[in-house]
């Protein structure tokens, strides 16, 4: 399976790419600095990591607790924020 692995591999570098183009203000068209692109990547990887190892057990939101893995119950409490 290298060849699906590779492929889903660069579809992920293509988004990152594109969302480090959005995140800095860059046209379509301008590609950025490989040396930026991959230390950007690096930070990235590394907020993730961190914010990973932060405890999901509760999502609080306007004082109310919820499951984080409720989405109906988020959702509907957001819903009402609108």
């Amino acid at each position: 399976m290298p060849i699906m692995r590779d492929s889903i591999l660069c579809g992920l570098f293509l988004r990152l790419r594109e969302f480090y183009k959005w995140e800095h203000g860059l046209s379509p068209w301008e590609e950025p600095e490989s040396a930026d692109l991959l230390e950007w990547v690096e930070a990235r990887e590394r907020h993730w990591r961190k914010s990973h190892r932060v405890n999901s057990s509760t999502l609080v939101l306007e004082s109310q607790a919820f499951d984080p893995f409720d989405m109906a119950a988020v959702t509907l409490a957001c819903v009402r924020w609108v």
